[in-house]
C-alpha cells in the first residue's frame, strides 16, 4: 500500500508541475490606458497628420468614415475616407481634398451611429463640439485650399462624442 501511495503522490506532483509549466498566452484584447489631455494637448494631437494607429479597440466598435458630398465619394463609405483608431479615444482619417464647400457626417456603414458638428458648421483649424447626427443634420465646411487634410474625432471611453476638428497637413 505504501508503494501505491508513493506512485499516486508522484503522479500528482508531476501533474501539478506540468500545469505550472503550461504556456500563458496574452489576451487578444489590448488594454489601453487613457490619458486625460489638456485642451491644448487635444488640439495639438488632433492637428497632427502622423499619429500612429493603435492596436487597442476603440470606443466605437464599427469602422467610421467621413461621408459627404466630396467628389471622390458622393455620400458613399469609401476606404480612402475611413477613420483609423489612434488610441486615447481619438480617430483620424487623412484625405486629399479639393477646394470647395462640402456637407458631411461621420458614420459607420449602416449609419448607426452617426455624428455631426454641433451647430452643423466646421471651420478648418477650429476645435468644435461633436454630437450625434441623423438625417438632415449634415455638417458644412469650406475647404479654401486643395491638399491633404486630417479629420479628427474624439469620444469618451463609452463612445459619447466630444470633439471634431479638420486641419491641413503640414
Amino acid at each position: 500500500m505504501n508503494m501505491k501511495l508513493r506512485k499516486s503522490s508522484f503522479l500528482f506532483s508531476v501533474v501539478i508541475g506540468l500545469m505550472g509549466c503550461q504556456s500563458t498566452s496574452e489576451s487578444s484584447t489590448v488594454e489601453e490606458t487613457v490619458t486625460n489631455l489638456s485642451p491644448q494637448a487635444v488640439i495639438d494631437f488632433m492637428s497632427r497628420c502622423d499619429n500612429a494607429d493603435s492596436t487597442a479597440p476603440g470606443p466605437i466598435k464599427q469602422p467610421l468614415y467621413v461621408v459627404g458630398s466630396f467628389p471622390d465619394a458622393n455620400w458613399k463609405h469609401v476606404p480612402a475616407r475611413q477613420y483609423q483608431y489612434k488610441g486615447n479615444n481619438f480617430y483620424q482619417a487623412v484625405t486629399v481634398e479639393k477646394d470647395g464647400s462640402y456637407k458631411m457626417q461621420y458614420a459607420t456603414e449602416l449609419w448607426s451611429p452617426q455624428f455631426t458638428a454641433k451647430g452643423r458648421r466646421l471651420n478648418v483649424g477650429e476645435l468644435t463640439e461633436l454630437t450625434f447626427g441623423g438625417y438632415g443634420t449634415d455638417t458644412t465646411v469650406d475647404i479654401q485650399q486643395s491638399g491633404k487634410y486630417v479629420w479628427s474625432l474624439q469620444f469618451d471611453e463609452k463612445g459619447k462624442p466630444l470633439n471634431i476638428m479638420v486641419n491641413p497637413c503640414k
